[in-house]
């Protein structure tokens, strides 16, 4: 099959009229094509060993087989297709589409709240346009990989680099360095100041979008319980699905995981991710050791298409925060947390880090902030907790 040849999909759900509101959306989605319907999952995995697919919409909630159990035999039998929950939005739902996520779908499509058909199916279109991009970013790395499979490179590329800290010394951060790959060109180191990070009082930022909920229960399985300082998270998702990633990455990891709540103060050695469909940003109160740090939530209009936004955490901890700054960019489409990691170097005392992209579920938010030079160092996934805790473990008392 040719890499622009249409998007085949598979829609598995038990309602007939949102199997038709579904048809029609994918149908008005250029370059897509449903091949097929089934009302459950005993029936999708029935379809597809007939009838390919390239994307597979699953419903959550299904008799006989539901979404979470057919996805894991999709992912066993043909782990070469995409899968994209479809949930409603209760609370059971969303727990059961944060475990989705973990257990390998590519995405979740919050099934629309309106009455009119025709709302609806706008509303999963702008969706799907969405999703097929996704997909189509994935098929061209399954082919770049291949690709590199066959005509292997003659020196694999390094993935992390830093400088080795001689005992007593701050740490010191090199250039920008990007593995090169087929997909993208390599980014040339950038001049740029040497900079100092002041691990005593400090504070890590993290911006994460597609694969985020898979790549955040791995980051944070790798981190201490007890890291010495807060920890700040936007992922992209609506209201509702945030919560429930909190307690799983709280039950799965035993760290502190929470919502941040407005006007909350902040605590060490707690996470805080940003509430689906709000921003999150910081606030400064008092002066040297009677500084307060807090939380406040807007509804302000979407930053990049987002809310939460990435940039509007970053900007608002880059005007407000006195200590030193780790900034982390992993997987996600698009460009947000660019402006907002730029803004944070331009304040000094900070070190930004991105993930690298043979980890990544899509190279885009990491991408952008690496080739406008504003990454100290590329860290595969499983290496950006311990070089956290390598960066903060400099602390005078310890």
């Amino acid at each position: 099959m040719g890499m622009d040849s249409d998007i085949r999909v598979l829609i598995a759900d038990d309602t007939a009229l949102y199997r038709k509101i579904l048809s029609m959306a994918v149908e008005k989605v250029d370059g897509t094509k449903v091949v097929a319907t089934a009302s459950d999952g005993i029936l999708a995995l029935e379809t597809l060993k007939r009838q390919p697919a390239d994307l597979v919409l699953l419903d959550v909630c299904m008799p006989r087989m539901d979404g979470l159990d057919a996805l894991k035999e999709i992912g066993k039998l043909y782990p070469g297709v995409a899968v994209v929950m479809l949930s409603g939005v209760t609370t059971a739902d969303a727990d059961t589409t944060v475990e989705a996520l973990q257990s390998g779908a590519l995405e979740f499509i919050p099934k629309p709240k309106s009455r009119s058909i025709e709302e609806s199916m706008e509303q999963l279109r702008q969706e799907l346009v969405r999703i097929v991009r996704l997909v189509r970013v994935r098929r061209s790395v399954t082919a770049i990989t291949s690709r590199s499979i066959l005509f292997p490179p003659k020196e694999p590329p390094p993935e992390h680099r830093h400088v080795p800290l001689p005992e007593g010394r701050p740490p010191v951060f090199p250039s920008p360095v990007v593995p090169p790959s087929a997909s993208v060109a390599p980014v040339a180191p950038v001049a740029r100041k040497v900079v100092s990070f002041d691990p005593d009082r400090s504070l890590v930022v993290i911006g994460v979008s597609t694969g985020g909920p898979n790549a955040l229960n791995r980051l944070f399985s790798l981190m201490p319980k007890k890291i010495g300082c807060p920890i700040l998270v936007v992922q992209h998702m609506p209201a509702f699905f945030t919560a429930s990633l909190a307690t799983f990455i709280s039950k799965k990891t035993g760290l502190l995981v929470k919502e941040g709540a407005d006007g909350e103060a902040l605590r060490n050695d707690t996470v805080y991710i940003a509430p689906g469909g709000r921003h999150m940003v910081l606030e400064r109160e008092g002066l040297g050791f009677n500084t307060t740090y807090r939380l406040r939530l807007n509804d302000d209009p979407p930053v990049n298409s987002c809310r939460p936004s990435v940039d509007v955490l970053f900007n608002s901890v880059a005007e407000h925060y006195q200590g030193g700054i780790i900034s982390v960019i992993m997987t996600g489409m698009g460009e947000d947390g660019t402006a907002g990691v730029e803004r944070i170097r331009r304040r000094g005392n900070c070190i930004s880090l991105a993930q690298n992209e043979a980890t990544c579920v899509v190279y885009g938010m990491p991408r952008s902030v690496a080739e406008k030079g504003l990454v100290d160092e590329v860290i595969p996934l499983d290496g950006i907790a311990p070089r956290i805790s390598e960066l903060l473990s400099q602390r005078k008392g310890n």
